[in-house]
């Protein structure tokens, strides 16, 4: 493959890349809007006793650990 037609494949690429990650964003987003994705990802896991971790939305330094039992742990990170 010659240098014009890597650069334009990389460009192309790049652009491809950036239209995938907007539109994951925005599917993420519908996804959470209602909470009804939360509850079944919770309900999933914690009928395999599975715990779920997450991160505080509105405090990123906060690490959120829910276990089937009702046990809430919360850390710093």
């Amino acid at each position: 493959m010659d240098e014009q037609t890597k650069k334009s494949v990389d460009i192309q690429n790049r652009i491809l890349d950036n239209i995938m990650e907007v539109q994951f964003e925005k599917t993420l987003e519908e996804l959470t809007s209602d909470g009804s994705f939360e509850k079944m990802i919770r309900e999933k896991h914690f009928a395999k006793g599975v715990p779920i971790t997450y991160q505080d939305s509105k405090d990123p330094n906060k690490v959120i650990t829910e276990y089937p039992n009702g046990k809430k742990v919360v850390k710093y990170v």
